[in-house]
Order: C-alpha cells, then structure tokens, then sequence
C-alpha cells in the first residue's frame, strides 16, 4: 500500500482505479484505495472541455458506470465529457486524440485503428451506461 501513497503518474492512478473496483478486494482496502484516489483525480482528471482533445485524463477515463464510487464526485464534467464524446462522434467511430506515427509510422496505422476500436467501444458501452442513448 506504500505504492499507493506515491501515484506517480497516470498509469498508476488507472490501476489502482480497476483494483478498487475489483470483486474480492476487501472492503478496507476498497476505501483506503477510494480515498487516495479521489484527490488523484482531483489533481488530475482534466475537467475542462477545451483540453479533452489533447491527450489528457478525462471524467469518463475513472468513472465507467453510474455505480462508480467516482460518480458524484465528477458528476458536472462527467455530464459534460458525455454530452462531449457524443458530440465528438463521427463516421461511427472517434478520432484519437494523440499519435506516434512519428515515431513508429509503420506501425502506428495498424495500431490506430485497434485503438478507435478499443474507444469506441468504451465510449458506446460508457454512453449506454449512463443512458444517454436516445
């Protein structure tokens, strides 16, 4: 748990995130992970529309489903990443908001498009969740 207390990066913060949601964690340590992680994504969890086109952490990167204990916490900006990515919906898929094409330009078209797969079904499932599908 000393692992816990560091949340060096984003990366860390999206594991814990999974971990708390886990099925056989114990409780106390649900809470404990919960509580650290609230003022981590307080810190880091962009909340500004304007940014979301950048590669940053958006509400709906820590908050899945209505049930997550992250909801009510992020509910403004979560509402507003939604209403955000359905806007952002084009030609039945979204645009990724971050490349390295420039690094690994022969591998990077293949990879793309695995990754708008793996948005786009996060987003449809995240959408569908919150029911926002008309």
């Amino acid at each position: 748990m000393s692992h816990l207390e560091q949340l060096d990066d984003d990366m860390d913060l999206l594991c814990y995130l999974r971990l708390s949601e886990s099925r056989g964690l114990p409780d106390e340590m649900r809470r404990k992970i919960v509580q650290k992680l609230k003022s981590a994504i307080d810190e880091r969890v962009s909340k500004n529309s304007s940014e979301w086109h950048r590669y940053v952490l958006m509400p709906l990167d820590v908050v899945s489903s209505p049930e997550s204990p992250f909801t009510d916490f992020l509910s403004a900006a979560l509402s507003a990443n939604l209403d955000y990515e359905i806007e952002r919906l084009e030609k039945g898929t979204w645009a990724l908001t971050w490349s390295w094409s420039d690094q690994f330009s022969d591998a990077w078209e293949e990879a793309a498009q695995k990754w708008k797969a793996v948005f786009m079904l996060r987003n449809v499932i995240c959408i569908r969740r919150f029911g926002r599908f008309g």
